[in-house]
């Protein structure tokens, strides 16, 4: 059995609108937040920072830079369409949060296979299920 461990780099409403006959677009609860347990070489993923520059062209491309910067050297790009990253920005952080940051105005997340280093970018849902091994 494969463990992956799965961030949902974007940012997910609270709640979810629902229309109804009694209730049009009333306002659902949001889901319970489940704390998991965080691995230590999660841990260390989360402390290493690094100067890593994304220049105008493909994000893809960018991605794939800065993921090798990490040491994350197989980067998976499932959706079907790449995406243009305009202008030059230098971000001084982490992969997870320099991904949180480069992913929030996009419909991608990025889905960390820790046993393998492998980094796989997939359409944003906002039910992201983990899918069975």
């Amino acid at each position: 059995m494969k463990r992956a461990l799965y961030w949902v780099l974007a940012l997910a409403p609270l709640s979810v609108l629902a229309g109804g006959p009694d209730t049009p677009n009333a306002a659902m609860p949001a889901a319970p937040v489940v704390a998991q347990q965080v691995s230590p070489q999660t841990m260390a993923l989360m402390r290493i920072q690094k100067r890593v520059t994304f220049y105008s062209g493909s994000l893809k491309e960018n991605i794939e830079h800065a993921a090798a910067a990490f040491g994350w050297p197989q980067v998976v790009w499932v959706p079907a369409y790449d995406y243009q990253w305009v202008g030059d920005t230098t971000f001084n952080s982490s992969l997870p949060a320099l991904l949180k940051n480069v992913l929030h105005d996009y419909p991608l997340q990025a889905v960390f296979y820790e046993g393998n280093h492998v980094l796989v970018i997939i359409p944003r849902n906002l039910y992201h299920e983990k899918a069975s091994a």
